[in-house]
């Protein structure tokens, strides 16, 4: 048991033994007030061992060379590089610095940087930093601290695993029975309909070929980690938890869930995601509608939209500002088939991370040896579970006005 663990314990043994001498509306025993006594020294001889832990690691991390915080032990740096972003985590890994310092005379080229972790920037209102952009005020969605766009993928849940497969519970309805009891009458029991679903752990991964300068130039691989592998990797995983895979054993996606809310197309699409609004409302007591999410060309039609006297009912073309429609906030995504919105609660949704960011780079082909070329693979392991369908309505707008509106 950790020193700071069996403090706890001494700490929780106190309190039950307060808490019972008080409800028993008593004083302590002679032989609880010798146990207390000996507890309170246990206590602070454990706060001194403790204190001096915490010293030796900070003595520890000044003699690494370490920065503070975000300094960690030989056997925590083995296991992961943090940084701010994955093409600078992989160019701080031992194994990137060693094939730098080979070259050029650096091939057969194997790198491998697994573990891969990002965190938080220093200097999160910058908006200096490569690809910042100004945040969008957009309630419950954006983290207006932070300048980053919004994504689909900022809507769901995402965690981590260590499961290869999981059969979970999807929760299907729920039956209220909440009500004020008198003393003695019988409680009263809500209910929950439940639907069996499984989860299997998939592989996703993208690569590219680069010039060995490429990339023994830290700056140029980075950005090229960034820019590219993230990037195709982050549109891949948005279009399985829309999509799914179709499989037996593949992940079925939102759009082929059952339990998700079917709303029809009714007149425009202003009208037909009020109606998605109004139904998941009734459908969820104390729903929060947390984004409509809609293709890029549904999104367009919609911002220019005008009234009979030929003008904009949204704040278009020249305005700025949140994009919202009835409040609510409007995201873009290119892999929601144009014709549908998505309206609703995302957090239900759950993308796990099972195995973090891995890049690997190697030139064990003789064509790419030969031609001086490297290829760097960049790869993840995830679950998805779809935890409460019923929080999220798929409304078919396919019937919405693209130049002229009635209003």
């Amino acid at each position: 048991m950790s020193l700071q663990n069996e403090l706890k314990d001494i700490l929780a043994q106190t309190n039950t033994l307060a808490k019972k001498a008080q409800e028993e509306k008593r004083e302590f025993t002679p032989e609880e007030n010798d146990l207390i006594l000996e507890w309170k020294q246990k206590a602070d001889d454990l706060r001194e061992r403790i204190r001096k832990a915490d010293e030796a690691a900070e003595a520890f991390k000044s003699l690494a060379g370490g920065d503070g915080e975000d300094s960690a032990s030989p056997v925590e740096q083995s296991r992961s590089v943090t940084a701010k972003s994955y093409g600078q985590a992989f160019t701080a890994t031992e194994a990137y610095k060693s094939f730098q310092a080979d070259q050029p005379h650096g091939t057969p080229v194997s790198i491998t940087a697994r573990n891969l972790r990002v965190k938080a920037d220093p200097d999160p209102l910058s908006t200096a930093l490569p690809g910042a952009i100004v945040p969008q005020m957009l309630p419950g969605v954006a983290d207006l601290t932070y300048p980053q766009p919004n994504t689909f993928l900022s809507l769901i849940t995402l965690g981590t695993t260590t499961s290869q497969f999981l059969k979970y519970r999807q929760l299907v309805s729920v039956t209220n029975n909440a009500k004020k009891v008198k003393e003695g009458e019988l409680k009263p029991l809500s209910t929950l309909s439940t639907a069996l679903a499984e989860a299997h752990a998939f592989t996703v991964a993208d690569g590219t070929k680069v010039t060995n300068q490429e990339l023994a130039d830290d700056g140029v691989i980075s950005s090229l980690i960034d820019s590219v592998l993230t990037r195709n990797l982050s549109a891949y995983k948005e279009n399985l938890v829309l999509n799914g895979l179709g499989g037996t054993d593949e992940p079925k996606g939102i759009l082929n869930t059952p339990g998700t809310l079917q709303i029809p197309f009714d007149t425009d699409v202003v009208t037909t995601v009020s109606h998605a609004i109004t139904q998941l409302q009734q459908a969820v007591s104390g729903i929060g509608v947390q984004a409509v999410v809609m293709n890029p060309a549904d999104n367009e039609a919609l911002n220019l939209m005008k009234d009979k006297n030929d003008r904009y009912l949204s704040n278009a073309p020249f305005a700025t500002g949140p994009f919202t429609l009835f409040g609510v906030p409007r995201i873009t995504s290119s892999i929601v088939p144009q014709g549908k919105v998505l309206v609703g609660d995302f957090h239900s949704v759950q993308l796990l991370q099972k195995t973090p960011l891995s890049i690997l780079a190697f030139n064990q082909n003789e064509d790419d040896a030969r031609h001086n070329l490297t290829y760097v693979r960049a790869e993840e392991e995830y679950l998805l579970m779809i935890r409460e369908p019923r929080r999220i309505a798929v409304a078919t707008i396919a019937g919405a006005p693209s130049g002229n509106g009635s209003h």
